[in-house]
């Protein structure tokens, strides 16, 4: 059986819960979420020391993760044994652990905890096959969006979609530093329940690098005061000018391809330029309100730039120059 993160976490609520899991997928943050449900359903804490196990694949053998997860339960339903980084299990270990799992008893849930999964090898699709499969996969915009939500309410804090997203375009989408970042946004506003932009901005400080994205904005509005503004904060917290322009030019590189394809192809373009969901509409804009000799243009100035920096003292000079040429 093939699960996502959504999926698993109604079938544990609803207390439907499989003798053997297979975690894998980059979002880490999501595992450990998971794991502590699994923890609070199926372990009393008087009895953690009898009923569950966490092993570290790198020190375990596939004879005492299974002789663990046989071992009966004291005064519980079902005992739990966690494997950890079970990627890192010997070889022989691997082998020999496909052939015990299919005796896996049903008064133990046994859950491998993979960082990193290749597919491609014998083990893994196996390992598929006999194990309800847990794709631990970055969340989409609305879906990363309810997450902050509910994390914020947890705080007893409230955030709007404007300050969400940008958060989400200064930190990533990895919600483990999504989770640190908005702790201590809720630390710095206090007893106030909202948390507004300035105190997305405050926590970051100026010429945070998460600004040349507010930058990419403001060019495709057109909008030159404000975008020379944000440019000053990056010079003044000593953000290199060949990063500034890369970032530039990697933008205006992906409107160009964007622009490129036909309607049908659009989505299917972005996916191949890794555009995250909730930049799409802002993509679609400025794709819009450029034809493509404006579009290829703009790069070319950008390269010009490239090349002015390389021959002047007076780089902010270059860049201030780029910045009002591109707002034309």
């Amino acid at each position: 059986m093939k699960l996502n993160y959504k999926s698993l976490i109604g079938n544990l609520k609803k207390g439907k819960i499989d003798p053997l899991y297979f975690f894998h997928g980059p979002q880490e943050y999501l595992k450990e979420e998971a794991l502590s449900l699994l923890i609070s359903k199926l372990v009393d804490p008087n009895l953690r020391s009898f009923n569950l196990d966490i092993l570290f694949g790198p020190d375990s053998s596939a004879d005492e993760i299974f002789n663990l997860s046989s071992t009966l339960p004291m005064n519980a339903e079902r005992r739990l044994v966690i494997v950890r980084e079970a990627q890192r299990l010997p070889a022989p270990s691997k082998n020999r652990l496909l052939k015990l799992l299919p005796h896996q008893p049903d008064n133990a849930t046994l859950v491998l905890v993979f960082t990193e999964v290749k597919f491609n090898q014998e083990f893994y699709q196996e390992l598929r096959e006999l194990a309800t499969s847990v794709d631990f996969q970055n969340l989409t915009y609305g879906e990363l969006r309810n997450w902050l939500s509910s994390q914020a309410e947890r705080l007893r804090k409230e955030i709007s979609p404007q300050v969400l997203k940008h958060l989400v375009d200064a930190v990533g989408d990895n919600l483990l530093d999504l989770a640190n970042e908005l702790e201590k946004m809720a630390y710095f506003v206090g007893e106030r329940t909202q948390i507004k932009r300035e105190d997305v901005q405050a926590v970051f400080g100026p010429g945070h690098p998460s600004e040349i994205y507010e930058i990419l904005d403001l060019v495709g509005e057109k909008k030159i005061e404000p975008a020379l503004k944000v440019l000053s904060n990056l010079f003044a917290y000593r953000k290199s000018p060949t990063w500034i322009t890369a970032t530039l030019r990697n933008h205006y590189s992906r409107l160009y391809l964007l622009k490129t394809a036909n309607q049908k192809r659009f989505a299917e373009v972005a996916r191949g330029l890794r555009i995250r969901e909730f930049k799409l509409q802002e993509y679609k804009r400025q794709v819009s309100s450029h034809s493509l000799d404006e579009l290829k243009e703009k790069i070319y100035l950008v390269y010009d730039a490239e090349l002015d920096l390389r021959s002047t003292l007076s780089r902010k000079l270059v860049l201030e120059l780029l910045i009002y040429n591109l707002c034309r």
